[in-house]
């Protein structure tokens, strides 16, 4: 890939999002379009749909690029498909044959103001780079309360996988919410299964998520993780 282009950022994260290097080799070979477009700042972040790969609907209507995502919308996404989106200064990217609504908890007109602060994942795989303020993640089986955090969830039948990639989170059970573990991590430390039982217990570090891929999210919002060095590095934990 050739990086010596002058891009605005916009572009460069454009480019960065249909990158084919965005699969098994991750970003590494796109690392200084990475870092020229973090160097452009926040001013031009982009908003709505990054990515449209497949079968992704919003509200069931085909998704394409720009397309934005609000208050009680429904995104889903079929066989081999998936999304990478923003909403305010959070970064989404859906795997394949899964479900997200996005929500507003405030009752008093906060959704006009196109805050964000609850997303339900009722099935399949989200990986996620939150911006500022208090948002929660609900699951058939698990709440998520999150603050400025790099997050990986898995969505199954009997169970919910939670890697805290970076920061902190709150996990309760759904069934008992007084069933709660405080995760605090810096590099993948303490990933949990959320049993509809309301069992937490601890979960093996699966390897379908990328260090790149969280670097990739993060460019879109203006923010590196903690563990950034370690990408250039290409000493990446994890891959799908």
């Amino acid at each position: 890939m050739n990086t010596n282009i002058n891009l605005n950022r916009r572009d460069a994260l454009k480019t960065i999002a249909s990158s084919t290097l965005v699969c098994a080799t991750g970003i590494l070979g796109a690392d200084e379009l990475v870092k020229s477009a973090y160097a452009m700042g926040k001013a031009d972040t982009p908003q709505g749909m990054q990515k449209v790969e497949g079968d992704v609907k919003i509200n069931g209507t085909p998704a394409k690029l720009g397309d934005i995502v609000s208050h009680d919308d429904i995104i889903t996404t079929g066989k081999n498909s998936s999304a990478i989106f923003v909403i305010n200064d959070s970064a989404y990217m859906m795997r394949e044959n899964s479900k997200l609504i996005v929500k507003n908890s405030d009752k008093d007109g906060e959704s006009k103001k196109g805050v964000i602060n609850v997303l339900r994942l009722l099935d399949g795989k989200l990986l996620s780079v939150f911006g500022s303020g208090d948002k929660t993640v609900e699951t058939p089986s698990a709440y998520i309360g999150i603050r400025g955090t790099g997050i990986y969830i898995e969505v199954d039948h009997e169970k919910t996988y939670i890697c805290t990639c970076y920061g902190k989170v709150l996990i309760s059970s759904a069934s008992d919410i007084e069933n709660q573990e405080s995760i605090t991590a810096k590099y993948h430390e303490f990933p949990r299964y959320v049993y509809r039982t309301s069992l937490i217990k601890p979960a093996p570090i699966l390897n379908n998520h990328k260090d790149s891929e969280l670097v990739m999210l993060g460019a879109f919002v203006g923010r590196f993780p903690p563990f950034a060095k370690k990408v250039e590095k290409q000493e990446e934990r994890g891959g799908y």
